[in-house]
């Protein structure tokens, strides 16, 4: 009888996979990812990433973690770009990375609308 092999893995350990590949999922959708980067790549420029980054308004790091969760770089791409993260002091925060995140504004339409609403006094 065949059966699965099975890895031994402590639980904190498989939560916090489990927790990383939800919020990559959330954050980064794949279809969405899949449309900019392609399903399959030999190697991702910083300007890329940076350019990721500013659409998904997430770090570097995860946009990283999300193209090695789908298996859009081969291992031997994934290597060298984490070697560069380290160096340039991202992943530890020693730096920042280039083009920081805008913080969460208001959607600007919602506001027209509801500022519209008021000087119409469709909102009591």
């Amino acid at each position: 009888m065949n059966s699965p092999i099975l890895f031994s893995m402590p639980k904190h350990l498989m939560t916090k996979r489990a927790a990383d590949r939800w919020a990559g999922a959330f954050l980064v959708p794949k279809a969405v990812l899949l449309a900019e980067t392609g399903a399959h790549r030999q190697n991702i420029t910083v300007a890329e990433l940076l350019s990721l980054k500013r659409l998904f308004g997430v770090s570097v790091l995860v946009i990283l973690s999300r193209l090695r969760q789908l298996d859009v770089l081969p291992n031997v791409s994934m290597g060298p770009l984490w070697a560069m993260v380290n160096k340039l002091g991202w992943k530890d925060g020693r730096t920042a990375e280039p083009h920081a995140l805008v913080p969460y504004q208001p959607n600007a339409r919602l506001t027209r609308l509801v500022l519209r609403a008021l000087s119409e006094d469709a909102i009591p």
